[in-house]
């Protein structure tokens, strides 16, 4: 089965062999955790579709300035990357609300409850329901797939990471952010 959740629940299921591989985000500091492979992609900036920046083309870092904003949780590297790049730029968002899960930031993003910044692998599934535009300055994401270093790959598992891999390639080289299709997100 293919489950979604926070990075820490996820690096703790593959740690207790609950789980056989994992897709997340970089880095991780675990030596029980093996990196199989890396791949990074660029954060896009999502809105609600009726949002007065939707004509843009690009969103830029000062567009979003006094914007009501979603967060992930402080705790995330996620979050500390975001809020030093405003900081960085003497940009002060309207920091509104915040969840751990990226899915409930794009939930909220569709509702019209503000905009937010995340990786570009998980907005496209909401593409119905938000606008999402390539974010400058650029944030690369680094996503790793991990897998448990004390236990031997299975065939399945060795199969959706090849598989997993191809994908990733291909959805790096696509031009069409609105239409990827998701595996695993967080």
């Amino acid at each position: 089965s293919i489950e979604t959740g926070n990075r820490k629940s996820i690096e703790d299921e593959l740690i207790n062999a609950n789980r056989d591989v994992a897709i997340v985000t970089l880095p991780i500091e675990n030596e029980t955790l093996e990196i199989e492979t890396r791949f990074g992609m660029d954060c896009v900036c999502i809105l609600p579709k009726s949002h007065h920046l939707a004509a843009k083309p690009q969103i830029e870092a000062k567009d979003l300035t006094d914007e009501p904003f979603i967060s992930k949780s402080p705790e995330s590297i996620f979050r500390y990357r975001i809020d030093e790049l405003f900081s960085r730029h003497g940009i002060k968002r309207s920091l509104r609300l915040e969840s751990q899960s990226t899915v409930n930031v794009c939930h909220m993003v569709a509702n019209g409850l503000g905009v937010s910044i995340v990786h570009g692998f998980l907005a496209p599934y909401f593409s119905d329901r938000l606008l999402i535009k390539p974010f400058n300055p650029s944030i690369t994401v680094g996503y790793g797939i991990i897998t448990n270093s004390a236990i031997t790959n299975t065939q399945p598992v060795t199969d959706f990471i090849a598989n997993a891999v191809s994908l990733f390639e291909t959805l790096k080289h696509s031009p069409d952010l609105g239409k990827r299709p998701i595996l695993l997100a967080n």
